[in-house]
C-alpha cells in the first residue's frame, strides 16, 4: 500500500529513503468505515514536496469489525 503525503516544509523532516519512522495512529476512511492503521512506515522515496510511504502490514494493521 502506497501512502502519498505532502508536506508544507520538507526541510522539517531529516529523513532518508529506507529509514523506519513513526506516524502515531491516523485514521483511514473507507466505503464509510474506519480503520485504524498503528506506525509502521518505511520510506521509499523523498521528492521535492511529496514524501512516498510504504506500509508494512502487521500486527499493528487493526480494522473494525465490519472490515472494509
Amino acid at each position: 500500500m502506497k501512502i502519498n503525503l505532502t508536506l508544507s516544509n520538507p526541510e522539517d523532516l531529516k529523513i532518508k529513503s529506507g529509514q523506519l519512522i513513526s506516524l502515531g495512529n491516523f485514521e483511514r476512511q473507507s466505503c464509510g468505515k474506519a480503520i485504524l492503521l498503528t506506525q509502521r512506515f518505511t520510506i521509499a522515496t523523498t521528492e521535492e514536496k511529496t514524501l512516498t510511504l510504504l506500509l508494512k502490514i502487521s500486527n499493528n494493521f487493526y480494522r473494525n469489525h465490519w472490515g472494509w
